[in-house]
């Protein structure tokens, strides 16, 4: 902490003395239509490059972090030696005490990530609600950051977000329609916040659902592209929908004393899938392309085929479907001891 504080002193540095502007000044992205509502946010963009990069670094020292398999840093061999300086310090700091933490899962970085979001275009962060570390290694890599990898990230994040657009004008309404009717649970009422960054997490994207729906979608990751990108943006957002499918199927679990593991997330995965592709006849469902339905999910692709689709056609009621799911479940390989 006290070598990130001391090192605050080179920032005025990387720019020769004088503040570093890119990119629009809104982070507001359009073409999310009525349904999303698209940022391209300096700040976040920044702490995941972090994140990412620390995770390469502690991977190289034997660390068995799991996450995206392209590079998005600053090119070390273009910078000038403070700024070399400056971010490798806000790298060490990323390294020790952030790239351990899910980017999900970690309640840590889930409020660090909402506090983050309050602050687009800042020039600097003040906000005392993130942790001293944390933003200290952001403002010290920040001017970094501007005046290398973030203009040519912002626009990529603007470009993903114009393709998206043009799907999303002429299907979204009618998915976000039958997404809502397969879970019995409205859409939301505002648009759901979507952050677009240049790398996410090892799946490419997240979303947290407190305090509200947040997704956060890696626009340069190659499973995010076409109508891919545009089931991610759905599959993402159904996490805040499935609650009922869920409870759905834990009850019926229950009764039969059946284990059922992480079976509800399969049945998003096939959902949104299958709904993509009945409005984009060229879709290739997610879960199929990434083989997902292997290892861990094995053999659930035709349990889903035989026992839920016929509920996405309106061939049966969604209970019928979970209790036959159930019924036909595949335990969950055992944890490793």
């Amino acid at each position: 902490m006290r070598n990130i504080l001391t090192a605050l002193a080179v920032v005025s540095l990387l720019s020769g003395g004088t503040a570093v502007h890119a990119g629009p000044p809104t982070a507001l992205v359009s073409g999310g239509g009525t349904l999303f509502e698209f940022h391209s946010a300096f700040w976040m963009n920044l702490h995941h490059v972090l994140h990412e990069q620390a995770r390469r670094n502690a991977v190289t020292k034997g660390a068995n972090h799991w996450g995206p398999s392209y590079p998005v840093a600053p090119d070390a061999a273009a910078l000038t030696e403070p700024q070399r300086k400056a971010w490798n310090e806000a790298l060490d700091y990323y390294e020790r005490a952030v790239v351990g933490r899910d980017l999900l899962f970690d309640s840590h970085l889930w409020w660090a990530k909402n506090v983050v979001s309050r602050h687009e275009t800042d020039e600097t962060l003040t906000d005392v609600d993130l942790a001293p570390g944390l933003r200290a290694a952001l403002n010290l890599a920040a001017p970094v950051y501007r005046a290398t990898a973030w203009p040519a990230h912002d626009a990529a994040n603007r470009a993903w977000a114009a393709a998206q657009a043009v799907l999303l004008k002429a299907k979204g309404a009618a998915i976000a329609q039958d997404i809502s009717a397969t879970f019995v649970t409205p859409w939301p009422k505002d648009k759901v916040r979507v952050d677009l960054v240049a790398v996410a997490n090892g799946d490419g994207a997240y979303t947290s659902t407190m305090p509200q729906l947040h997704a956060v979608v890696a626009t340069q990751d190659p499973r995010d592209q076409g109508t891919r990108g545009l089931e991610i943006l759905f599959h993402e957002t159904s996490h805040g929908l499935i609650q009922g499918t869920q409870r759905a199927l834990d009850r019926s679990a229950f009764d039969g004393r059946v284990v059922l593991g992480d079976l509800w997330h399969t049945v998003l995965f096939y959902s949104v899938g299958e709904i993509i592709k009945r409005h984009f006849k060229e879709h290739a469902p997610y879960a199929e392309v990434e083989k997902l339905y292997t290892g861990r999910w094995d053999g659930h692709l035709p349990l889903l085929t035989q026992h839920w689709k016929p509920y996405l056609d309106g061939k049966t009621t969604r209970q019928q479907a979970v209790d036959a799911l159930v019924a036909h479940a595949i335990p969950p390989p055992p944890r490793a001891p």
